[in-house]
């Protein structure tokens, strides 16, 4: 997946903005910045998350009131005809990429991670991306859209505010490309985090570096285009079965709480609980001495401890 994301966004970025500038130039560029924002831990990644995601969200809810001189409703007809075999064979390609979310478990801790968060997240990006879907078809058209290897793009070209921001497609572009920046560096991360678990005497932010090296290699080494990229989805779902569904299900089995720990667990809770109220009142009336003996030695010329 990180080789993937860095050869993807790469192919993105030369093919519709920087054409003249060589593509292993732009994807070191891009393992830099992952990088950077690795070494500065999981916080700098919510961090970017919490920004950039906010502004592509704005940007994809205001796309379609730019659009209404260009949207044409006939090219959903017939509108009420559902292709039940095309929207299993399109579920299927799309479903590793859904996927990719079992990996927030494995990163954020038990007691910050929500199971509702994660649900409400992935019907927010459903509907998110029938939004971007219906609004290509209806203004660029089937046909056209299905021979482009970016539609999405090809949509925010479309959009003009008079003569003067003729290239607004470039200011969508400065908000969708911190988007998948992060989540080159998140997949990074994850590397770096899951090699740091099973060999614990090595560090993780040394890793950062070699790890972006071997992807950078290896995106270069595992597709030698953008059409073998995109091909490579049909047989990525297979693959992603593997790790995004069954893995998970075996480590389920084998590593969840026994009820046996549970109890313990919260015995030891309770326990340490306990303790601490107990030891609380002693604290507080040492504290209060300690205070006591602090103003007499100050009110009878002792040294004042600076605020």
């Amino acid at each position: 997946m990180f080789a993937r994301d860095i050869r993807l966004t790469g192919d993105y970025i030369s093919i519709t903005l920087l054409e003249t500038t060589p593509i292993s130039i732009i994807a070191l560029s891009l393992i830099v910045m992952g990088v950077f924002i690795v070494r500065g831990g999981l916080g700098s990644l919510i961090g970017m998350s919490e920004l950039y995601v906010t502004l592509f969200l704005l940007n994809s809810v205001i796309v379609p009131f730019m659009l209404i001189q260009q949207i044409n409703m006939d090219n959903l007809m017939p509108y009420f005809h559902v292709d039940v075999a095309g929207v299993g064979k399109g579920s299927w390609y799309i479903f590793s990429f859904y996927g990719e979310m079992i990996a927030l478990p494995f990163v954020i801790k038990g007691s910050d991670f929500r199971f509702k968060s994660v649900v409400s997240g992935i019907i927010l990006s459903a509907l998110l991306m029938m939004l971007i879907l219906v609004e290509t078809i209806t203004s660029i058209g089937v046909p056209i859209a299905s021979r482009l290897v970016y539609p999405s793009y090809e949509l925010a070209r479309q959009l003009q505010i008079s003569d003067f921001l003729d290239r607004f497609d470039l200011a969508l572009a400065a908000a969708t490309l911190p988007t998948m920046i992060t989540k080159i560096a998140f997949d990074l991360y994850f590397v770096c985090w899951g090699l740091k678990r099973m060999i614990s005497n090595v560090s993780g932010k040394v890793l950062t570096g070699p790890i972006a090296l071997v992807g950078f290699v290896c995106a270069f080494w595992f597709f030698r285009n953008a059409i073998q990229l995109n091909r490579f989805t049909r047989e990525w779902t297979w693959i992603a079965i593997v790790f995004e569904v069954l893995f998970p299900i075996v480590l389920f089995l084998f590593l969840r709480p026994r009820k046996k720990d549970k109890k313990e667990s919260t015995q030891q809770r309770s326990g340490d609980q306990s303790k601490k109220e107990k030891h609380e009142p002693e604290q507080q009336s040492a504290d209060s001495e300690k205070d006591g003996e602090k103003r007499r030695k100050d009110s009878h010329g002792g040294e004042l401890q600076p605020s």
